[in-house]
């Protein structure tokens, strides 16, 4: 249509927590999935676990007073309106929504559970609860595949409706006949949210000890253990030589 314009949707806080997770989520499952717990750089798998804990808090609370495609408010739909999102966009007669479509919608707020049940279960291992490491991998794994299918979507999403969604997370505009856009960028946000976040992730590495690999978790005043300390690593390396050793 002719009367289609550019109007901002998502605002600066919302395009940096989108962006940080991706980065922050997917360094994380590299460092633990692609090298293991032995490797040697295994403690910034919960350095970065620890920062996007801290963050997802950060977003819940502004999804109470952020603009109105920030808040869970704007993307509260019913399990009917998400079956017949599928239907609509199936029989390709469904509606663009401006902000959260249904089926993103789910996706963020499994992700956001997902990612507090990770950094929980992650905290409680670095307290020696090693039950939990099997429930600590199933939401790694759940929240790998809420990642794809979202991926998928946001791909079908594209070739759909011919709107490049992704370019609408980096520079905040979708194309709308539409008036109902937010008024403001919310950079004074951004920068108290990059302040708070930036306070909380100088502590915590402050606090981290690379020789025993342990570091204190700010706020909540604990101290995690959280890889095997080089005392350990030349022990388990000294058994393994002695091991090698006796064979030979």
């Amino acid at each position: 249509m002719d009367s289609d314009k550019k109007i901002l949707i998502w605002d600066l806080p919302i395009r940096f927590f989108h962006w940080f997770l991706v980065v922050g989520f997917f360094s994380a499952a590299i460092i633990a999935l692609g090298f293991g717990d032995d490797y040697q750089n295994f403690a910034y798998h919960a350095i970065i676990g620890l920062i996007l804990f801290f963050m997802v808090i950060l977003r819940i609370l502004y999804g109470f007073f952020g603009t109105t495609y920030a808040r869970f408010k704007s993307f509260l739909f019913h399990p009917k309106e998400l079956f017949g999102y599928f239907k609509s966009a199936l029989l390709k007669n469904d509606i663009p929504y401006l902000g959260h479509n249904p089926g993103s919608a789910y996706a963020i707020f499994f992700m956001l559970a997902l990612i507090i049940g990770i950094s929980i279960t992650g905290i409680q291992l670095g307290l020696g609860n090693e039950t939990l490491k099997e429930l600590h991998e199933i939401f790694v794994y759940a929240m790998l595949g809420i990642v794809s299918l979202h991926i998928i979507g946001v791909t079908f999403h594209i070739f759909r409706h011919r709107e490049n969604i992704i370019a609408s997370m980096i520079h905040g505009k979708k194309i709308s006949n539409s008036e109902a856009g937010i008024s403001s960028s919310r950079i004074v946000i951004l920068i108290i949210f990059l302040s708070l976040l930036s306070l909380f992730t100088f502590d915590l590495l402050s606090s981290y000890r690379a020789i025993n690999k342990t570091i204190r978790v700010p706020i909540i005043n604990v101290q995690l253990q959280i890889g095997e300390s080089e005392t350990e690593q030349e022990k388990f390396n000294k058994n393994s030589y002695e091991y090698e050793k006796d064979d030979d």
